[in-house]
């Protein structure tokens, strides 16, 4: 068996740091996809643009997750390697929170969601947690399939685990201008800061533990179910309507071509359509050895 693999990450604009990340390991197929997020103030009050320290989280998520598995390399122990990852970072970053910056630029939060991909003789192993996609190609109805749903307030068991932990009934989710549910916390004197989009994921220490958690969602797909030739892409929510449009437009493209062909129109799409959000595409498909 050989994986093909092909990955772009691409920041929202050429002069901003971008909070996404990968890694890949040397040792089998695994690799990790990091989504940052955070928030920073400047000293009068306006939000300031992303921030490096965001990203110096991203990659040091992905690093230590590859770093992880390629030193205990089974895929039953994923959740535990989640643990393990969040407890470094937890250690390293967290006293970063309140941080100035030499611009006077203060960080009030900083998370990441991951998703994490392991390639076996007969499976597909997706530890997964956030919003970060997985979608297979060749899929006979609408030309692609979403392997994954994000952990988010339309996920009815996130909304059902959540409800179980609020036991003071300080969560909403409330709908956003682009009619998106966003977790808001509850002060002790009623006011609802901040929000957030996902409902698992590392990071976020303020207000939202233990209820937005780190701990994965761990799925497994059959090699054996999905047509030969089939090309699977791992990306962030900034990749996704590149993916879903590539995958209905390649129906009709021979199974074989080649994946560094795919990639290439990856990035002409990404010119043409413009971008919202970083984007981190990876491609992967696997050959019969």
């Amino acid at each position: 068996m050989v994986v093909e693999f092909e990955a772009i990450s691409v920041p929202l604009h050429p002069d901003l740091v971008n909070e996404d990340a990968f890694a890949v390991s040397d040792d089998g197929f695994f690799v990790a996809l990091v989504d940052g997020h955070g928030t920073k103030w400047k000293s009068d009050g306006t939000k300031a643009k992303k921030d490096a320290r965001i990203q110096l989280f991203s990659n040091a998520v992905a690093t230590l997750l590859v770093e992880g598995f390629d030193a205990n390399p089974y895929v039953q122990r994923l959740p535990a390697l989640f643990d393990r990852v969040a407890k470094k970072v937890d250690a390293q970053f967290k006293p970063m929170i309140g941080e100035v910056d030499a611009e006077g630029q203060e960080l009030q939060s900083v998370g990441a969601v991951v998703s994490c991909v392991s390639v076996t003789e007969d499976a597909i192993h997706l530890a997964h947690a956030g919003d970060c996609r997985l979608y297979a190609s060749n899929d006979p109805g609408r030309g692609y399939r979403l392997l994954t749903m994000d952990h988010n307030g339309k996920n009815p068991s996130e909304v059902v685990r959540l409800a179980a932990l609020d036991l003071d009934h300080r969560l909403r989710f409330q709908l956003d201008r682009r009619r998106k549910p966003r977790l808001h916390y509850r002060q002790s004197d009623g006011y609802w800061p901040g929000s957030i989009a996902v409902t698992r994921g590392f990071g976020n220490w303020q207000h939202y533990q233990p209820m937005l958690t780190h701990a994965p969602e761990v799925l497994q797909f059959a090699l054996s179910d999905f047509e030969p030739g089939t090309i699977f892409a791992l990306c962030t929510d900034g990749g996704n309507q590149i993916v879903q449009s590539l995958f209905v437009d390649m129906s009709s493209w021979d199974i074989g071509v080649p994946l560094q062909d795919v990639m290439r129109e990856v990035v002409k799409r990404i010119k043409k359509r413009g971008q919202f959000d970083d984007v981190t595409i990876l491609l992967f498909r696997v050959v019969p050895g």
